[in-house]
């Protein structure tokens, strides 16, 4: 058992709960519910992509992926940043103009009612998706590095998750999403920092093999990768659950430009970190450790308080 993390991590789901129940009170009527009011500022809905965008599957998944296939597996992370400059400079501002809630009340407007159908369909297979890895990651981080059961991890995450979903509508979502995102940028270059400098810095990193260094070494076949890397470029343009729902919830079109665009570069700035902290695993913990574990077994082998701050619980 993880006797910092046992402590802080309850404490802190207490806090986050708290802030939901309470400005779930807010709530009059589905717009309330849905977007918020759509009356949120630029910085916090920056702040609630960010927070839902770059969750544990690409806070946990990414570093094992860094850490088995190198560096050429940020493509797949410019897969997606090119998605998020596409919303931000091409979408973002004419989505909130039509003063809808979903992406499928777009098609709606342009195709009828059975592309919103075909729309809804897609975007609820993709929400599902996502879901269950954020869930899958959530549980394995919180099992690995607390000390606790998976089942009893899946259980915890679940109850999180709904708990999340339905109590405070979007306002109370977003608001401790901007704490969220705050961690997240705070914990990931503590983290960057602390194991890039246990790996020995850019001399220790050139002790790897050299297809981890080469972006363009066939790490893994190419239909496979190429293929993800457009699924990727793909998914980053569909999901509603992380870009066109905080999109409507925005102020206005310009604050809806201001926040993809701001969260674009965030994010790219993220996924360099996380290819540092990836590659500066492989250094200090070798080859062997199992992709979905990396960041919960380097989380135990620094600082207590520095891990926790990553590790945060949702």
């Amino acid at each position: 058992m993880n006797t910092m993390a046992a402590i802080v991590i309850p404490i802190y789901i207490v806090i986050i709960l708290g802030l939901i129940v309470y400005n779930g009170r807010r709530v009059k009527n589905f717009k309330d519910f849905a977007l918020g009011g759509g009356t949120l500022p630029w910085y916090v809905i920056s702040g609630t992509i960010l927070a839902t965008g770059i969750g544990g599957g690409v806070m946990m998944g990414y570093v094992g992926s860094f850490y088995t296939n190198g560096v050429m597996f940020f493509w797949m992370c410019l897969g997606l940043f090119t998605s998020y400059m596409l919303v931000s400079f091409l979408i973002s501002a004419r989505i909130r103009k039509l003063n809808v809630y979903t992406i499928a009340d777009i098609f709606l407007l342009r195709y009828g009612k059975s592309a919103r159908i075909v729309s809804g369909i897609i975007n609820m297979i993709i929400g599902i998706a996502v879901g269950f890895a954020m869930l899958a990651s959530f549980s394995t981080l919180l099992s690995v590095y607390v000390g606790i059961p998976i089942v009893t991890a899946r259980i915890i995450g679940v109850l999180l998750f709904a708990t999340m979903a339905t109590l405070g509508g979007f306002r109370g979502l977003a608001i401790t999403d901007v704490i969220q995102s705050t961690l997240i940028l705070v914990g990931a270059l503590v983290v960057t920092i602390t194991a890039f400098s246990n790996a020995g810095g850019f001399a220790g990193l050139s002790t790897l093999p050299p297809n981890l260094l080469d972006i363009t070494a066939p790490n893994i076949p190419f239909l496979i990768f190429g293929g993800s890397v457009i699924s990727a470029l793909g998914m980053g343009l569909a999901d509603q659950a992380t870009m066109f729902q905080r999109i409507n919830a925005a102020r206005s079109p310009k604050d809806a430009k201001k926040a993809t665009r701001t969260f674009g570069f965030l994010a790219l700035g993220l996924f360099i970190m996380i290819m540092l902290i990836g590659l500066s695993a492989r250094v200090i913990l070798g080859e062997g450790v199992p992709s979905d574990t990396v960041i919960a077994v380097l989380l135990r082998s620094v600082h207590p308080l520095i891990g926790t701050l990553y590790a945060r619980p949702l």
